[in-house]
């Protein structure tokens, strides 16, 4: 998965910033589960709300069904 490794390369400070970007570039479906599943398990809330509404943006625009 290569959005451990971007990640992971982010600075400190910007990390929450870079990370909620790229979240935003990620298309498929499987790529922003895998991305949720990481900050969840990383224990990092504001990312883990950040995504759950990028998901469910792109969930209602682009007409993804997430379980």
């Amino acid at each position: 998965m290569k959005f451990i490794v971007f990640f992971s390369c982010f600075p400190k400070g910007d990390k929450l910033v870079r990370a909620s970007e790229l979240a935003k570039l990620l298309t498929l479906e499987k790529s922003m589960k895998g991305a949720l599943t990481l900050v969840t398990r990383l224990k990092l809330p504001m990312l883990q709300e950040k995504f759950s509404s990028i998901i469910e943006v792109k969930a209602t625009t682009l007409n993804f069904y997430f379980d």
